[in-house]
């Protein structure tokens, strides 16, 4: 971890808060313990799981769908208003598993199709 650390050290803190510092000894909780993950390897699991890779596809096209708030972020009241309206199982999106999912994504994918040709 050091020898990571060593190669760009002040590359990381000025990363992890956005521009704000440069040194490791002003970050913020939040963003201390966001790099010491990165710099461990952890966290990392969460995100590569093939249920949040198949939510991430949702999300992705509901944004290019422009299902999104003002202030640019994914609208999840319309998300999981789609998937009780229209999903299959009719429960929100979070709480679809990883065996329902592919035929979500298939739903959501069809609605993403249609979005495209009236383009």
């Amino acid at each position: 971890m050091l020898a990571r650390w060593g190669q760009c050290n002040w590359f990381y803190p000025h990363t992890y808060s956005d521009g704000r510092t440069n040194r490791i000894s002003q970050l913020s909780f939040a963003e201390a313990t966001a790099l010491i993950k990165m710099l461990t390897g952890t966290g990392q699991q969460d995100k590569e799981t093939p249920t949040n890779k198949m939510r991430g596809k949702i999300l992705s096209m509901g944004h290019e769908m422009f299902w999104k708030l003002p202030n640019g972020k994914i609208d999840m009241p319309r998300i999981n208003a789609f998937c009780i309206k229209s999903g299959y199982l009719h429960k929100k999106l979070n709480d679809y598993t990883e065996s329902e999912l592919p035929t979500l994504v298939t739903q959501f994918e069809k609605v993403y199709s249609d979005y495209l040709n009236k383009v």
